[in-house]
């Protein structure tokens, strides 16, 4: 699931010049910006029937990019983009369910050169 979405984003025309993180938690050096990142932090598991399990996977699209005045515009527009190409990315795999959960956009801070994240959740949703 995590490489289909980070090759989803990686691909897509909004996401190009992007640096493309591979690792939970590596840092970003400023010059670096914008950047995106694509993890699993959670997966729950329940027994449905003998031998058969759900799966409900958290897969979080991270993106950092530093502005100004426009950068919360400028994030909610990666969000959507990051949407698109990630949800349909899930639903092409052999899963049950896929949705966005969440959108968190982050600006800490003030002054002329902020930097400030969009954090995408999915839930995704598979029997095995």
């Amino acid at each position: 699931m995590r490489g289909a979405v980070r090759t989803a984003v990686s691909g897509a025309a909004h996401f190009a010049g992007f640096t493309i993180l591979t690792q939970w938690g590596q840092q970003i050096d400023q010059d670096a910006l914008p950047g995106i990142a694509v993890f699993t932090p959670r997966e729950d598991k329940r027994r449905v029937a003998a031998g058969k399990y759900q799966r409900q996977t958290d897969v979080v699209v991270l993106i950092r990019r530093e502005g100004a005045a426009s950068l919360e515009d400028r994030l909610d527009d990666d969000a959507s983009a990051a949407e698109a190409v990630a949800l349909a990315a899930l639903l092409a795999l052999a899963i049950e369910d896929a949705e966005l959960a969440s959108v968190e956009i982050d600006i800490p801070g003030s002054g002329e050169q902020r930097i400030g994240s969009a954090v995408l959740t999915f839930r995704v949703l598979q029997l095995t």
